[in-house]
Order: C-alpha cells, then structure tokens, then sequence
C-alpha cells in the first residue's frame, strides 16, 4: 500500500513540475549546440536534438540543462575521427557502426574544426 501511494504521489509532483517549468524549446536547442561545440568539437543537429525532447525522456533532458545534455553527446559520439587513407582496389570495407544514440534517437551531427 504505502508503495502504491509513494507511486501516485510521485507521479503527481513528476506533473507538476512538469506543467509549472515552460522551455523556450529553440534557445535550449542553440545552447545545446553551442555547448556540445565548446566541449567536443560536435555541431549536433537541430533536429536530433528536437527529435529527443519530443521521447519520454524529454524531461530528463531538459531538467539535465543544456551543459549536461551536451556532454552526454559528447562521451557518447567521442572524439573526432581521424581521417583514413582511402582504401586500395579490391578491399574490402567494413560496414559503419550504427550511430550511437541517446533516448533511442540516433545522434546526427558533424564535427567542427576549431
């Protein structure tokens, strides 16, 4: 019983803070961008980082703040590869690792020279 109403109590302060905290969704998408470029080198899309604050860990996200959305992008994309001679005739290439992702949102970005 008392998990079953330490639950419901949960949910109801979950939902509160979420209808009481407003976002202006196109700012915190420049911060994360300008910090996540700060910090590794990424430029990640608008639109990846769009497409994770629309998944159910959106509030997560947002409650993290920019700064430490950012670096989660970062440990997961990594450094900036190195660029690989092209291959000789006949090789055979390995397929691309799938993109990591975050929220189940594959990251999209590029890296910037800096």
């Amino acid at each position: 019983m008392r998990t079953c109403i330490a639950a419901v109590l949960a949910a109801f302060l979950f939902m509160g803070a979420m209808c009481s905290a407003t976002v202006d969704i196109p700012t915190f998408i420049a911060k994360v961008q300008e910090a996540t470029v700060k910090a590794c080198g990424y430029m990640p899309l608008a639109d990846f980082i769009n497409a994770v604050l629309q998944t159910n860990e959106s509030a997560a996200v947002i409650s993290m703040g920019a700064n430490a959305f950012a670096h989660m992008i970062c440990d997961r994309v990594g450094p900036a590869p190195i660029p690989a001679p092209p291959p000789a005739p006949g090789t055979v290439i390995k397929a691309e690792p799938p993109p990591p992702t975050i929220a189940g949102v594959p990251i999209t970005g590029h890296y910037v020279v800096q």
